[in-house]
């Protein structure tokens, strides 16, 4: 059983982005409370549009599976539908490392949101560059 890594892009709705963030920074958790992702921490970032980049690791696409039929994994995706007016994922091979390059810092509960010099970043899906925040 191998793990399957996965990136989900999440487009908040105008007033919500907070909200989503919050919600993204706990599905996660939520997963791993019902054994169906692994113990790897995901990557969460935000794009100049606003749109919420998670990278997480599903433990099979057996658990893929049955997240769709776990009634607490299912009442979880039904909180994002008020904030979130379009969310995608793609699967992607397993890699060893994930690196976000040295100018990018992830967002997420447990690390701080902030660069190697102190400067919040985002990352620029146009042209794959750090930009600085305004409120990450």
């Amino acid at each position: 059983m191998s793990g399957v890594c996965v990136i989900v892009a999440y487009r908040p709705k105008p007033g919500k982005e907070n909200e989503l963030l919050e919600l993204v920074r706990n599905r996660v958790p939520t997963l791993r409370k019902e054994g169906l992702v692994t113990d790897r921490k995901p990557v969460i970032m935000r794009a100049r549009d606003g749109t919420v980049i998670e990278v997480s690791e599903w433990k099979s696409r057996e658990a893929i599976d049955a997240a769709h039929r776990n009634p607490n994994v299912l009442a979880m995706w039904e909180k994002f539908l008020p904030s979130a007016i379009a969310f995608r994922s793609t699967l992607c091979r397993k890699q060893k490392k994930w690196s976000l390059g040295s100018s990018l810092s992830p967002i997420s509960s447990d690390s701080p949101s902030r660069g190697s010099q102190g400067t919040r970043v985002r990352l620029c899906l146009s042209n794959k560059k750090a930009i600085p925040a305004k409120s990450v």
